[in-house]
């Protein structure tokens, strides 16, 4: 009742700040189980259903198997230069769904570089964790969980719906996993693995690149070490 008497607005920040409160317990879980003793390589989740994303794959291949991979040449000289000089090896796809993963495994190994698809690293908000039922069914890659940047700017905007302690908390859980994540992208990229992200940090609903926030560069080197190389599912 007390809902029903509020505006589309409030209810709609309510909606918000209650999303917020679970993303940051999901974050302060993936936090302590990143200081337990052992658990060295936490904060990269293994997929844990492999077998069935290979089968989720086969399906997803049957709908995408009559698509073309436009500029396949331009795929070809970044993996090219990726290996005569060196480079590490990031991949900006544009955000449209959460088969994105699949999707983009897909293109590899129709391209010949399936020795990239399972050394795939996502960088991505913990919005899949919310979804255990689906998760196992669309990720076979580790992802790498963050506080996105629009995470902290909804923050921000309903500062005044948390108390002073609770705003104060939600942000440190969103600078401590973040520090975490840069130290796990540097970790990922000395072994070797192709680290992905969205730059928008968001998903498009209507086909088109955002424009992308400030704060997604501090998950790319600051030299020519790395290689970026942006693609359109």
């Amino acid at each position: 009742p007390v809902a029903k008497a509020l505006g589309k607005e409030e209810r709609d920040d309510l909606r918000k700040v209650r999303d917020l409160r679970i993303k940051a317990g999901i974050m302060r879980s993936l936090i302590d189980h990143e200081k337990e003793e052992g658990h060295a390589d936490n904060g990269v989740e293994q997929s844990r259903i492999p077998e069935v994303t290979k089968k989720t794959q086969r399906v997803i291949s049957m709908f995408v198997s009559g698509s073309s991979i436009e500029n396949e040449d331009y795929l070809h000289q970044a993996i090219d230069r990726v290996h005569k000089e060196g480079k590490k090896f990031r991949l900006t796809p544009r955000h449209e769904s959460d088969l994105d993963p699949l999707a983009l495994r897909y293109i590899l190994q129709r391209a010949g570089l399936e020795e990239f698809c399972n050394k795939i690293v996502w960088i991505a908000g913990v919005n899949m964790l919310k979804r255990p039922l689906i998760r196992p069914w669309i990720r076979g890659e580790h992802v790498i969980y963050i506080a996105t940047p629009a995470d902290s700017d909804t923050l921000e905007e309903l500062v005044d719906y948390f108390p002073s302690e609770e705003y104060k908390t939600i942000g440190q859980t969103f600078s401590s996993i973040n520090s975490i994540a840069k130290s796990k992208v540097r970790e990922a990229s000395d072994r070797g693995e192709t680290v992905a992200i969205y730059p928008e940090a968001g998903r498009s609903y209507d086909g088109l690149m955002r424009k992308a926030p400030g704060k997604v560069a501090l998950y790319f080197p600051r030299d020519e070490s790395t290689l970026v190389l942006p693609c359109r599912l």
